[in-house]
């Protein structure tokens, strides 16, 4: 006797709920992009918003898929914070070069 397949047993109709969980994982970050884009007297609002978003994204995938509770990824999120500071205060004042560097040594940090 023959066990069938996982992908025999699987209903049709999970696969749809799995597109519509997709759409509103992205739903956060379209609303934080256009208020980002659309409120220019509220950019660090913005900003503040999408950072949040991050975080709560990641805090979700660890749990989510490891089922660990795990707050590691707030010692990135702070090395990532005063690298940006740190460069925008003594090197270069460009939000983005800034954004750029602290990601690529957050990076670099992980994977050490």
């Amino acid at each position: 006797m023959t066990m069938p397949s996982d992908s025999n047993t699987q209903s049709p109709h999970r696969e749809t709920g799995r597109n519509w969980t997709r759409v509103f994982h992205l739903l956060p970050w379209v609303i934080a992009l256009v208020f980002y884009f659309t409120a220019g007297g509220y950019l660090s609002l913005g900003t503040t918003v999408l950072i949040s978003i991050l975080m709560v994204i990641s805090l979700d995938l660890a749990l989510g898929y490891s089922g660990i509770i795990t707050l590691g990824q707030a010692a990135y999120y702070g090395f990532g914070a005063y690298t940006a500071a740190l460069f925008s205060i003594h090197v270069y004042n460009d939000p983005i070069t800034g954004l750029v560097v602290a990601t690529v040594l957050s990076a670099l940090f992980g994977f050490l």
